[in-house]
């Protein structure tokens, strides 16, 4: 561009400080001139996009997809031929889905081939005149509307040596409200059925974050845990074996399954044992991209003596797909 002029982009919020979806993207383009030159078309886009990188050993595979995408052009020159030396600059504003995910970048983890991110980008274009910046975004707060979850009771065989029969064990969960937010928590209520002749040891719960890349057909996860307790606190959990050490035979237990899982659930509507698991500020949206997927979900373990894989259930938070609006220029 040699000394003739110079494009910046200022953001009234300013440049550094992220915006909230759903609000006004506003500022101003301002051009520099120094020695007098011709006039041209001023154009304004902004793009916002993920992007997702997976390496192997047969090489490198990147893949970008526009998930929001304006273009307006300013009329700061129009009718003019020629633009004097001077500061000139012209107001905007675009109004932000509040669809749009916060910008996220994905440091790539140790040991691990993948990294993505997603992005905001404004540019501004005049002939041989062009500045990009990276603005930040930060999703809308959720709204006020309550998601309850509650996963259906399941049974396990407990064995010892995977081949002597201890007994079963029935489990269940349900969170009052999985549409939560950073900072906020989860209130979680369990319930059991110990028809075996394993006590129950402890109970633990971890908070998984799972983020998930595709790029050109390979695909790549990640899972990190954003909370655990080992040992969670249930006074009222019925943790011991069977009375009298006896433990149900399996066609018993069959004809009895239907009534244990309807005492396990409504254990889990009158909230017999509940706790919270807080969502740390770190935790990423949930997101549901072309390229990268963002997810939580709850584990809850219950450990027995049982020389057997450990019983557990899952819940998923609420997901929602971001439905990306066209974004309107003001």
């Amino acid at each position: 561009m040699g000394n003739k002029a110079s494009l910046f982009i200022e953001l009234d919020h300013g440049n550094d400080v992220p915006i909230e979806a759903g609000k006004s993207l506003k500022g101003k383009v301002v051009l520099n001139v120094q020695r007098k030159l011709p006039a041209g078309e001023l154009v304004l886009r902004l793009v916002g996009s993920e992007y997702a990188i997976i390496s192997s050993r047969k090489g490198t595979k990147r893949e970008e997809r526009v998930i929001a995408r304006a273009f307006t052009k300013l009329n700061l020159f129009q009718g003019k031929r020629r633009i004097s030396k001077g500061l000139y600059s012209q107001p905007f504003e675009f109004l932000l889905p509040a669809s749009l995910p916060s910008s996220t970048q994905f440091p790539k983890a140790e040991g691990k081939n993948f990294n993505g991110r997603i992005q905001y980008r404004l540019s501004a274009e005049m002939g041989e005149f062009v500045v990009n910046n990276i603005f930040h975004v930060l999703s809308a707060p959720l709204g006020d509307n309550v998601v309850p979850c509650m996963i259906e009771p399941t049974s396990h065989a407990l064995k010892k040596a995977r081949v002597l029969n201890k007994g079963f064990l029935s489990i269940g969960a349900c969170v009052s409200n999985s549409h939560v937010g950073r900072g906020q928590s989860v209130k979680v209520s369990v319930s059991s059925r110990n028809d075996s002749l394993c006590d129950i040891e402890r109970v633990r719960v971890k908070l998984v974050e799972k983020i998930e890349y595709k790029a050109q057909g390979d695909a790549a996860e990640f899972k990190q845990q954003l909370y655990e307790n080992k040992d969670v606190n249930l006074p009222n959990l019925r943790r011991h074996r069977s009375q009298d050490n006896l433990r149900l035979s399996k066609k018993k237990f069959i004809r009895t399954k239907s009534a244990t899982y309807s005492e396990i659930l409504a254990d889990l509507v009158a909230g017999e044992n509940t706790f919270r698991v807080p969502v740390p500020k770190s935790a990423r949206d949930s997101y549901d991209g072309s390229l990268i997927t963002i997810s939580h979900f709850l584990k809850i373990t219950y450990y027995t003596g049982a020389l057997t894989e450990n019983p557990s259930t899952t819940i998923r938070t609420c997901e929602e797909r971001w439905i990306v609006k066209s974004i309107q220029f003001i």
